[in-house]
């Protein structure tokens, strides 16, 4: 799955920030690993920015993630619900 948000970088330049799933892994902080690219103006400039950047970037990413996972786990447990009342 393949999600992208928009970032403030701290020089005041928008980049758009692009994610994708890739695997479980615990060895890196979060409960999953992604593959994140950052794109200014069209080019790819991930490797560019600052780590005070990168580390914003990486929290918002995992933020976003775990929001996703508990909006879905509430939409299982809602489908589970109308399913058991019918």
């Amino acid at each position: 799955m393949t999600r992208s948000f928009t970032h403030q970088l701290c020089s005041g330049a928008d980049v758009t920030v692009v994610y994708e799933f890739v695997d479980e892994d615990e060895d890196v902080g979060l409960n999953a690993e992604f593959e994140i690219e950052v794109f200014q103006d069209g080019l790819e400039v991930t490797n560019d920015i600052s780590a005070k950047d990168t580390t914003q970037i990486e929290s918002e990413v995992a933020y976003r993630w775990r929001k996703h996972c508990e909006d879905e786990r509430k939409q299982n447990d809602y489908d589970r619900w109308e399913s058991h009342s019918e």
